[in-house]
């Protein structure tokens, strides 16, 4: 990446620059500005569970349940 400006100045790498710089060698499918994390409105990103990352269609599908699924009727866990 060209780090001069045109006009001879100093320029700054936008968030899609830098992660493309590093993760598109990789080949790996990468995602960013999701709604997740400290913020007012945000999304679950459970950990451990199985998901699928499409990232040409921009999709991120949880395929499994983060949480067991007890009968709340029977005290048994």
């Amino acid at each position: 990446m060209d780090c001069q400006a045109k006009d001879g100045g100093l320029r700054s790498f936008s968030l899609e620059e830098v992660l493309r710089d590093r993760f598109e060698p990789l080949g790996k499918p990468t995602l960013y500005n999701l709604m997740f994390g400290h913020i007012t409105e945000n999304a679950v990103l459970p950990l451990g569970v199985n998901a699928t990352l499409d990232a040409t269609a921009k999709k991120l599908v949880i395929n499994e349940s983060a949480v067991n699924h007890y009968d709340q009727r029977s005290p048994n866990f």
